[in-house]
């Protein structure tokens, strides 16, 4: 679909490599603290707060009942061939990918990630650490404020709390159309989250003002079947729009995944579009 139907969210989320360069409100200044002069192995259930920036960014260990940023899913050593050099997120001897992580974070959460406010990110040491011995690579749970857009640091409680990291509806300003603010699906909503898909292995990975036909496509046949109308009823009435939050290293290990989302436009709703067909307003 073109024109007024291309999908991509460009205003209102932030591409994942901008997130990661950047530190959460929430977190200490990098000036605030350092890292430990003695080397820790990570460890699965560890939790940080990722601060700095660029090739300054780094972890500071958190406890995991204080406010925190990351959590550790999966630690695998780095031995063989892959510990001759730094090796990069999408080195195939190393001995995780992002299907592994894929299924330690899930089992970290007790649930799919996907419809959460979160993103898979494989770690492996920083040169320095590297230098001084590090061998691990991490799989590690990144959590993301209410509009998708950076870090952001959740209560420590434990366990992450699922309902509160769900995806649900957002209320869009038309005449602005950076200002999405979440809101609870039972007041008068134009966008919702119809769910996470995969975009097609053949699709390279694209910048975030370019067209993605591959992931609108996708995102068009979720929000199809998320509302329950035929194709021809989605393309007289509705549209999809799509955000892709993983990184261009985490695309090419091998993280496909677009968030879909039914966007009304100036009309609004209350309550969930999931299976309502054509009850749902039409778009306008």
């Amino acid at each position: 679909m073109t024109g007024e139907r291309s999908g991509r969210v460009v205003a209102a989320f932030v591409m994942m490599a901008a997130l990661v360069a950047g530190c959460s409100p929430e977190s200490p200044s990098p000036e605030a603290a350092s890292p430990s002069p003695t080397m820790a192995v990570p460890k699965a259930g560890d939790c940080y707060v990722t601060i700095g920036g660029g090739s300054k960014t780094f972890d500071l260990a958190k406890d995991c009942l204080d406010s925190h940023n990351r959590e550790v899913a999966y630690v695998a050593e780095i031995t063989g061939p892959a510990a001759a050099a730094p090796p990069a997120v999408t080195d195939a001897s190393l001995p995780v990918s992002f299907g592994i992580c894929d299924q330690k974070v899930a089992e970290r959460l007790g649930s799919d990630w996907r419809p959460l406010r979160a993103v898979v990110t494989i770690t492996v040491p920083r040169p320095s650490e590297w230098e001084q011995g590090a061998r691990w690579v991490r799989c590690d749970v990144d959590f993301l404020d209410e509009r998708l857009s950076r870090m952001t640091a959740i209560d420590g409680s434990g366990r992450v709390n699922i309902p509160e990291l769900s995806i649900g509806c957002f209320r869009r300003d038309a005449a602005k159309t950076e200002t999405f603010v979440p809101v609870d699906c039972r007041e008068p909503h134009n966008w919702e989250f119809a769910g996470a898909t995969d975009v097609a292995a053949t699709s390279p990975f694209r910048k975030t003002d370019d067209a993605w036909p591959e992931a609108q496509s996708a995102c068009e046949r979720k929000v199809q079947a998320f509302v329950g109308v035929s194709a021809a009823q989605y393309a007289k009435a509705y549209r999809a729009r799509f955000t892709v939050l993983n990184t261009r290293a985490m695309w090419d290990a091998g993280d496909r995944t677009a968030r879909c989302f039914l966007d009304l436009g100036r009309t609004t709703m209350t309550g969930s579009a999931q299976g309502r067909g054509t009850k749902v307003p039409r778009y306008s």
